[in-house]
């Protein structure tokens, strides 16, 4: 494949990527806002770091039946196509950005293994929150696992992150340091 068409495929690639995650949250809003009408003024469980097997029976607590009956739907089906819409999209645009900016290195497998962890710790996390709303009001020790997957998902977006800015840094100082060696010479 000639780098022009590697280059339109990766621009390609990136653009359908936002499409998609664009169209993803277009469809997650919704439910959220259907959520919110049937329960109240309410963040959603996986939103928060901070949560533990107490927050989690608490918040069930307080949810509604017609609530719980949304949060089903929600983790069922549009956060079940959410991790489907962002893991890739930040996977490919790490690797276009790593092959743009850092041409020659071989170093992908963190640019693989960040975003692919991310997404199974957010199907992992909502799997056992649907598992707890199944089973409310009994308590299970699934509720224990909720907590430590937000928590992971939120490290892995912010390595993801800090990746995607590491990456744009290191690439944009040695252009700098490339122009700069050429007007030397």
């Amino acid at each position: 494949m000639s780098s022009k068409t590697n280059k339109y495929l990766g621009y390609g690639a990136v653009f359908f990527l936002i499409f998609t995650l664009f169209w993803s949250l277009c469809m997650m809003l919704p439910a959220i806002s259907k959520f919110v009408k049937a329960n109240g003024s309410k963040e959603m469980m996986d939103v928060s770091p901070k949560i533990n097997s107490e927050e989690v029976y608490a918040y069930m607590n307080t949810t509604t039946p017609e609530g719980r009956i949304e949060l089903k739907t929600i983790y069922r089906f549009q956060d079940f196509v959410s991790p489907m819409a962002y893991g890739p999209f930040i996977l490919i645009t790490l690797f276009f950005f790593h092959r743009r900016f850092l041409p020659g290195k071989k170093r992908f497998w963190a640019i693989i293994l960040v975003p692919i962890v991310m997404v199974i710790c957010d199907y992992c996390e909502n799997f056992s929150i649907l598992s707890v709303i199944e089973s409310y009001p009994k308590k299970t020790p699934i509720s224990d696992w909720i907590g430590i997957f937000t928590r992971l998902k939120w490290a892995m977006g912010i390595c993801s992150a800090l990746m995607f800015i590491t990456i744009l840094w290191i690439g944009t100082l040695k252009k700098k340091l490339k122009k700069e060696n050429e007007q030397s010479n």
